[in-house]
């Protein structure tokens, strides 16, 4: 993992001054456990080599196992690296850094008399799999648990549930407290920033916008704590705000950066108002992997001013008329992007749901269809039938009702819903021992025509799924039969595309599904979920492969919708829980139909990248569509999805 490198210069000594965020700002972070704990690890540096042998660099991240050349991330040679808490992280023969729990350390590397500080964050990746947790047991939590009491109040205290009617920006100015940032030729960076900052807020609220800021006063804020709490806070885009210093005193000029791809239109808004500005040298819109843009969920930014280092631009920078022009800068800069890409619009909520599954895929038919000739019956406990089910229903303009195991007598309602919409024919997605055969025969008596599609396995099903629904644009998908996140993923797409889903092994492709592949004009084939998930070598059996797969099942989810996104209408979103199917499978039946897509949701937590994408795509999105009640993905997280109004 590549690492932008700041190179400083010296540091000044300064008085070690503890202090509280100012009561005059109600929306900034307020000092927590976490900030105490990590601003003492680097009082006690700082006390142990001695202030004015102290240099004060941009924080890094890493994972939870992850390696990184120690060269990578810096500049100098002949360091000698330490680390302050070798329980967070560890060092091979000064080589290498490697994450070893999820945490917060400083790294600290020597040179010559100097010893250069950089806080690093160990952060616990994304797993594939998480465990399903209902609403009733986080609420238990909640009464219960102290820590879980304090994070979720935490968060909730940065986001109340209101619908928003104006722009909202978080302002980060960096470093802060013990941390002085840059320094060179008598400026102090932590400073300046700050002051910077003010001046954008004050600007920015008399155009209107709201602000929230990590500090507004001279004190230190954890990485963590300042991306968390912009996520929690959901604003419409984070601009953090720092001053540059190198080791070369002719280097000058302003830079932005961004990391992810939300972020690049907003780094470049801000650098064309900061070159028009400022008289000086344009140094560009670059990518950089810095905590505060990879960990935050909407689109963010890192400025940087200026060079400390070069004593005319320093002198400039201390100039209180230069820091004005930098605040009108970033705030034309931030209102320029806003009025572009974000709607004040509030994005609505409407919740599908009945008292259980069967009753919500009877409200999806209620929703979308006012009578239909044709049914697809799956069922609502076992997925691996049904998972394919979706082309099929596009095809014959039909909806997915769940079944239970049972008979139709025992099921009145969904024998009503079959008798009121005017119902001529059903397809049965899987065997007998999924859906009885006595459906079949009460079905034949109500005058509804059945054709049964279930092999010997979930496979074999696909298969006869696959040739129902035909290859009609050379197009099909694999997805993993032993699992149903990624293949309701693809569902709506598939659907919308009329393209069979095909089930197929991790490690190799069932005789059944490589017969359908073998017998197709295939020209095309999507590999769903990553290669955990589908290996390699299964990929490169088939034709023309791309695999869409993430880290998890809401990065699958995102970057299926990322590929598919030109082709879809996103006015209209549907929302379910990742970690059953049921809702997600009977609405991908009214989601292709529109042409629309299904975000999986933890149920939870608002998961960032579903958080990210409903931000990147808020423009677009003018009705989210939940399904389940509030047990099943509670208000609280729909709100802190982005979701403002929720009926």
């Amino acid at each position: 993992m590549t690492k932008r490198i700041r190179v400083i210069s010296s540091a000044l000594i300064m008085m070690f001054i503890f202090t509280t965020i100012s009561p005059n700002f109600t929306k900034t972070v307020k000092a927590d456990t976490v900030s105490s704990e990590v601003e003492q690890m680097l009082s006690e540096i700082v006390q142990e080599h001695g202030i004015e042998n102290v240099v004060f660099e941009n924080g890094i991240i890493i994972n939870v196992n992850e390696e990184v050349n120690l060269k990578e991330i810096s500049q100098y040679e002949n360091v000698i690296w330490s680390v302050k808490d070798y329980s967070v992280a560890n060092l091979n023969e000064n080589v290498s850094l490697r994450g070893l729990k999820e945490g917060t350390t400083f790294l600290v590397g020597q040179v010559g008399g100097k010893y250069h500080l950089r806080e690093l964050y160990v952060a616990q990746p994304k797993q594939e799999e998480q465990k399903a947790v209902s609403s009733e047991t986080v609420n238990t939590q909640l009464a219960t648990d102290n820590g879980s009491k304090k994070i979720i109040n935490k968060r909730l205290a940065f986001a109340p549930p209101v619908a928003k009617s104006k722009y909202v920006v978080y302002l980060d100015p960096g470093h802060g407290g013990l941390d002085s940032g840059a320094t060179g030729n008598g400026v102090i960076e932590k400073q300046i920033v700050l002051n910077i900052a003010l001046d954008t807020k004050r600007q920015l609220e008399n155009a209107g916008v709201e602000v929230i800021m990590s500090r507004t006063s001279d004190v230190y804020v954890s990485l963590k704590e300042r991306s968390d709490a912009a996520n929690a806070a959901n604003p419409d885009i984070f601009v953090s705000i720092h001053i540059n210093s190198a080791e070369d005193s002719r280097a000058y000029g302003i830079e932005t950066f961004y990391m992810k791809d939300i972020d690049f239109k907003l780094a470049g808004s801000m650098q064309n108002r900061l070159m028009q500005y400022i008289p000086t040298k344009d140094r560009g819109v670059k990518y950089a992997d810095f905590h505060v843009m990879r960990e935050t969920t909407m689109p963010s930014t890192l400025v940087e001013c200026g060079f400390l280092s070069n004593p005319a631009e320093a002198d400039r920078l201390k100039q209180p008329s230069t820091q004005s022009n930098l605040a009108e800068a970033i705030t034309n800069g931030a209102v320029d992007y806003l009025r572009s890409n974000v709607s004040l619009t509030p994005i609505n909520g409407e919740r599908i749901y009945g008292n259980d599954r069967y009753e919500t895929s009877y409200k999806l038919f209620e929703k979308g269809w006012q009578t239909a000739e044709n049914v697809v019956l799956a069922s609502g406990i076992d997925y691996p039938d049904a998972l394919t089910a979706a082309p099929l229903a596009s095809k014959n303009n039909a909806p997915i009702l769940l079944t239970e195991k049972t008979s139709l007598s025992n099921q009145p309602k969904l024998k009503e819903i079959l008798v009121n919409k005017g119902v001529k024919n059903v397809f049965i997605v899987g065997g007998n021992t999924a859906i009885p055969s006595v459906i079949d025969g009460e079905l034949a008596a109500m005058g509804i025509t059945v054709k049964r599609l279930g092999g010997n396995d979930r496979y074999e099903t696909s298969v006869l799924i696959a040739n129902e629904v035909g290859v009609h644009n050379g197009e099909v998908s694999l997805v993993n039969g032993l699992s149903f996140a990624d293949g309701l993923s693809m569902s709506p797409i598939a659907a919308k595309n009329r393209s069979p889903i095909l089930l197929t092994r991790n490690n190799e492709v069932p005789a059944s599904t490589r017969g359908f592949l073998n017998n197709n004009n295939i020209t095309k084939t999507f590999i769903i979920g990553a290669t955990t998930v589908i290996n390699d070598a299964v990929s490169a059996s088939v034709s023309n492969p791309e695999r869409l797969g993430g880290s998890d099942r809401y990065d699958t989810n995102k970057k299926i919708l990322d590929r598919f996104k030109s082709e879809l209408d996103l006015s209209t979103i549907y929302i379910a829980s990742a970690f059953t199917f049921p809702d997600a499978l009977s609405s991908s039946a009214l989601a292709g139909k529109d042409n629309n897509f299904v975000l999986l949701s933890n149920t939870v937590v608002a998961d960032n990248t579903v958080k990210s994408e409903i931000s990147q795509n808020k423009q677009l999105i003018k009705k989210a569509y939940i399904l389940g009640g509030n047990v099943v993905i509670s208000d609280e997280i729909i709100r802190n999805l982005g979701i403002s109004n929720i009926n």
